[in-house]
């Protein structure tokens, strides 16, 4: 089995760059990235810089996530070894499940379920 991304900050800007859609900053530094504010109508660089949120610590911000998967079914609980599972499941499909991931929490199983299904092995 490959080993998987930890919950942290590079997990978090990989969620924020392919799950969320943002341009992640290069003005920042890698333990704290930032994504890039674009105006609402013109769609120009705003110039402003914010932190990204801590998907994969943060339950909050981890149901962004789920929240953002809209196109997917979801479920999450733990394994009888105390193990967080979750599961996203393509709308409509019948071909079983689309992705699987585990965790020490709920939400780095629900980041890495989630960067699977949108196509990598993390």
């Amino acid at each position: 089995m490959a080993k998987e991304t930890p919950a942290g900050r590079e997990m978090d800007a990989l969620i924020a760059e392919k799950i969320m859609g943002y341009t992640l900053s290069e003005l920042s530094l890698p333990a704290y990235p930032k994504y890039k504010l674009f105006g609402i109508e013109s769609g120009e660089f705003s110039g402003y810089v914010k932190e990204v949120p801590h998907y994969s610590t943060d339950i909050a911000a981890a149901w962004k996530v789920v929240e953002k998967m809209g196109n997917y079914l979801f479920a999450c609980g733990r394994t009888d070894d105390g193990i967080w599972e979750a599961y996203f499941f393509p709308v409509n499909s019948g071909i079983g499940k689309l992705s699987e991931a585990h965790g020490d929490t709920a939400p780095s199983a629900i980041c890495r379920a989630a960067l699977k299904a949108m196509g990598g092995a993390y």
